[in-house]
């Protein structure tokens, strides 16, 4: 492991006690990511708890971590550099050292077309005709989370490729057997 990606020690305070949280970095697709955390008390043992790790404010501990060491990497350098006579004065490597330290750029959703929705209520149904929860069904056959499954079969219903409902009770169109 090269020193730039030595581990980031942060100190994060809950609840009037201090923990000291160590953000454990790798190289994934030319970005430095957060690969590994640990979680200690600062001072006598405390036991952790699941409301503990949900209270983790995990994505700012990062975020905060990654602009240290962007700063400290070149990062300001380079930016200020960048097109101008002097950018041939940066030492070779550390452009790609600044980068990777940067956000990942974010990827926009793909546009999900009927095709996808039709295919969202056709699991849907099988999954009600079945008595099984649609909503469980359409997240684990589309590997997706089920707030997204629930985003995802809203649509369908709005697409009228699922009749309504009320909430808490599951209905679908019968569909024929060559669909399911």
């Amino acid at each position: 492991m090269t020193d730039w990606l030595e581990p980031s020690v942060v100190t994060w305070h809950h609840d009037e006690m201090s923990w000291r949280v160590v953000l454990r970095w790798g190289e994934v697709d030319g970005f430095v990511e957060c690969v590994g955390v640990e979680l200690a008390h600062e001072g006598e043992a405390r036991s952790l708890t699941a409301a503990l790790l949900r209270a983790l404010p995990f994505g700012g501990l990062v975020r905060e971590a990654r602009n240290v060491r962007y700063e400290a990497s070149w990062g300001p350098v380079i930016e200020a550099l960048s097109g101008t006579d002097e950018e041939a004065s940066i030492p070779p490597g550390v452009d790609r050292e600044a980068r990777a330290w940067t956000d990942r750029p974010v990827r926009r959703a793909a546009q999900l077309d009927d095709k996808h929705y039709e295919a969202v209520a056709r699991v849907y149904s099988h999954a009600a005709d079945r008595g099984a929860s649609p909503r469980k069904a359409v997240a684990e056959v589309m590997h997706v989370s089920q707030p997204t499954a629930s985003r995802w079969i809203g649509e369908a219903r709005r697409r009228a490729l699922l009749p309504p409902t009320t909430p808490g009770k599951a209905r679908a169109a019968t569909p024929s057997t060559e669909e399911v």
